[in-house]
């Protein structure tokens, strides 16, 4: 008898050991290479046989046993060893073969099965899927524990040196200023764990000598140049880890994130067409630009039966504005009639001209100074249809409660960095911004996922061109700057750095001082 209750008090005891938690982990692992670790350095006092009894199971491949042996170890191991042991069995989890893992009953071996798909996942969505395995299998800890691990490597990939290789000779200043401050905006939204490196093309004889700096510097990205011939110069030497902020065709692996949009007016005919006009009105001004997009647009619009255009363009000079809106509207018609009703009777009239009423909608296209005196005209005819234009009316410095009524009503594309002016203060600083996003989302943009950044939503294409899909936005009856009805929700900028919502500018105000002596930057 009594030797039968001391074996019931060993069972006992086994049993309770199979539930208790695992000891918690100290410190995460930080260590930047593969993580594949082999058995833990220091034997594990009192344990010989169980270490040989795994490592007998893995020869054998017998993985109920490997993987139960490994539970014991983890509850009789320190904290440190847990760690090391937990990154071997992970890295030995691929070579269980699919059947074991449909055929074994044990949920613990199921949890170890939700772990071992991460092999087989791209390493952008391995956190979605960890932190789900870490859900459904909350009282199994060695699950808690190795995912927690993981996902710590995944958050935190390490520091890193972004040299910004910028031209600031007297033609270049402005524009590198603006997107310096994009990049700083968005640095200053990190952990500020990175360091940046500031370096001025005029300070060197050549693109070439200045990418040969960075190089040296030790920077695991480069941010620029813009303008055409450097790109060109140094598209020979540039690889994955470059991000230029023009096209550069022939450096199909670095990252090309170019000021302008190429589709912009496709774009904005997929919004205007799901209202479902048939009559397009046109009112351009007579430059070859917007000719050549007239051209593009009867492609585009006349392609659905039903669908007509009407072209109307005007002098650029803006004289006679009035009257050219006047015989475009017909208006001029009702004039006519009025004079001749006048003479019949013999009394004057007073009334008001009756336009056309064959317009569903109108575009307009050309430059900013130039459409925002056709809404005043419109408003003078009285003409209440929709209204639409490109990126072209996207103001040139985002601005804190700026209102703009000569633009009243009117739809138009934009970047999404306009609705955040207290983050964002123009297209370029937007430009800087998308620019240092890429450095800390390359993967996902490789992975084929898409970034939410200041300048649109950005997709990589298989020549490192970077697509993007730019937000409708209108001017409302007071001229305020709103996010059109129509879009999903695109503010605040819950997708530009990866967290819920940005620091305050206040917070970062505070903390500009400390942030700025942690930058090298030799022209700042």
């Amino acid at each position: 008898m009594k030797t039968l209750a001391i074996l019931a008090s060993i069972t006992a005891v086994l049993l309770l050991s199979a539930c208790a938690p695992i000891s918690s982990i100290r410190e995460p692992v930080t260590q930047q290479d593969e993580m594949l670790i082999v058995a833990p350095e220091a034997p594990i006092a009192g344990t010989p046989t169980l270490i040989e009894q795994r490592q007998t199971a893995l020869r054998e491949q017998n993985w109920a046993t490997y993987l139960d042996r490994t539970e014991t170890l983890l509850f009789v191991s320190e904290p440190e060893q847990q760690n090391q042991l937990l990154l071997e069995t992970y890295a030995q989890l691929q070579e269980i073969p699919t059947a074991f893992w449909q055929q074994s009953p044990v949920l613990r071996h199921q949890a170890w099965s939700s772990i071992a798909t991460t092999h087989q996942i791209t390493p952008s969505f391995q956190g979605a899927w960890l932190e789900s395995t870490q859900s459904l299998f909350h009282d199994h800890p060695p699950t808690q524990q190795l995912t927690q691990l993981m996902l710590a490597k995944i958050r935190s990939p390490g520091s890193q040196r972004i040299a910004i290789l910028l031209p600031y000779d007297n033609r270049t200043q402005t524009l590198s200023h603006q997107i310096r401050a994009g990049i700083l905006a968005a640095y200053w939204q990190t952990a500020q764990q990175h360091q940046l490196l500031f370096f001025n093309l005029d300070d060197f004889d050549s693109p070439l000598d200045a990418f040969e700096a960075t190089q040296q510097a030790g920077a695991d990205w480069v941010i620029g140049p813009f303008d055409r011939n450097t790109v060109d110069a140094l598209a020979p030497v540039a690889n994955d880890r470059v991000v230029f902020l023009n096209a550069a065709p022939s450096a199909p692996a670095s990252w090309q994130l170019p000021f302008g949009t190429t589709d912009t007016l496709d774009q904005l005919i997929q919004h205007i067409d799901q209202h479902h006009y048939c009559n397009l009105a046109v009112l351009y001004a007579d430059q070859p630009a917007n000719i050549e997009q007239i051209a593009h647009l009867s492609e585009l619009w006349l392609n659905t039966l039903g669908h007509r255009i009407i072209p109307l363009s005007f002098e650029p000079n803006q004289r006679n504005l009035r009257d050219e809106l006047g015989r475009a509207l017909l208006s001029d018609q009702s004039q006519v009639r009025a004079n001749f009703l006048q003479r019949t009777i013999g009394n004057s009239l007073t009334f008001f001209p009756r336009h056309r009423a064959d317009w569903h909608a109108i575009l307009l296209l050309g430059e900013r100074e130039y459409l925002s005196n056709i809404r005043p005209q419109l408003d003078f005819f009285q003409v209440n249809l929709p209204t639409y234009a490109t990126d072209t009316l996207m103001p040139s410095e985002f601005r804190v409660d700026h209102l703009e009524p000569d633009l009243k009503n009117i739809h138009f594309l934009s970047y999404p960095g306009v609705l955040s002016p207290e983050l964002i203060t123009s297209p370029l600083a937007a430009l800087g911004w998308d620019s240092f996003l890429i450095t800390q989302y390359h993967q996902a943009l490789t992975d084929g996922l898409s970034l939410n950044g200041a300048t649109g939503k950005l997709r990589r294409q298989n020549n490192g061109l970077l697509s993007r899909q730019l937000i409708l936005v209108n001017f409302n009856n007071r001229g305020q700057l709103i996010v059109d009805s129509s879009q999903p929700n695109s503010r605040p900028f819950a997708g530009f750095t990866g967290e819920p919502a940005p620091l305050h500018p206040r917070d970062r105000l505070e903390r500009q001082q400390e942030l700025l002596e942690l930058i090298t930057q030799p022209s700042f």
